[in-house]
């Protein structure tokens, strides 16, 4: 809490705005910067977007863990409060950032993109020494490239350059969940659970950031993973709304495995 107080100090003396600071480090190390009610929330999202970025070197220089940190996102608010007690918010524009403050891409081009077939893949990240394998954007809701929908992209990593051996299994499988509608579609809390051929094996409450577009990251142990993709079937229940993968979205988890040494 120390660190972020340092970045929320340096960010409130630069702009003399309400801004919150937090970081998710339960699930993929997500640094939040969010400006609530901020004079730019009127002006074009040109001046938005030099602001996220003047905001993105300000965590980098004064964060003193920004290496742990992945991702840092940067978004805007509207934020209106009705009989003393009642809030509502109209989440603007989001800006995402790599640990070097570099701008990766705005809003919803940043966040798990679904693709029209599932398929597996891994990249290589050079600074770290890692392959991350993931089974791109899975479709849950909506059509791929449409303004409402759900995806989620299910990842691990493993040590060194994968493709010549296989390595030893990873801890955990994160499943990063994002949602894209025109109205808040999680509570902030939303238990999930994972069932296998009508047999639960996962349960977590996941916790939802953001508003229209909201995001949330679920680590599940690499054992339970090989439970969930073991069967003929596969649901993702959210809150009250169920989703039953694919075939094609089934083994595109299953061929995840390939880079592992079971």
């Amino acid at each position: 809490m120390g660190e972020l107080q340092v970045v929320h100090n340096e960010l409130a003396k630069k702009f003399g705005e309400n801004v919150h600071v937090r970081i998710n480090e339960a699930a993929y190390s997500v640094l939040s910067v969010t400006f609530i009610n901020s004079v730019l929330n009127d002006k074009g999202a040109q001046d938005r977007q030099k602001r996220a970025e003047e905001t993105a070197q300000i965590v980098k220089a004064n964060y003193a863990r920004i290496k742990s940190v992945k991702q840092i996102w940067v978004t805007f608010v509207r934020q209106q409060t009705r009989f003393v007690v009642f809030n509502s918010f109209e989440g603007l524009d989001g800006y995402g950032f790599d640990n070097e403050g570099r701008l990766l891409s705005t809003a919803k081009k940043n966040l798990p993109s679904a693709t029209a077939r599932p398929q597996t893949s891994y990249r290589y990240l050079e600074s770290s020494n890692e392959s991350d394998i993931s089974a791109e954007g899975l479709q849950l809701e909506g059509e791929p490239g449409a303004d409402k929908g759900l995806v989620v992209l299910p990842h691990f990593t493993l040590p060194g350059r994968v493709g010549v051996e296989k390595r030893k299994p990873p801890k955990e499988v994160s499943f990063d969940f994002a949602s894209y509608s025109d109205k808040t579609e999680f509570e902030q809390t939303t238990p999930i659970v994972f069932t296998a051929d009508n047999e639960p094996v996962f349960k977590t409450n996941a916790t939802f950031s953001g508003t229209n577009t909201q995001f949330c990251y679920v680590k599940v142990p690499y054992s339970t993973f090989r439970r969930m993709i073991a069967g003929k079937s596969l649901i993702i229940k959210m809150g009250a709304k169920e989703y039953s993968l694919t075939p094609r979205q089934r083994i595109a988890l299953q061929q995840m495995t390939q880079y592992v040494q079971e």
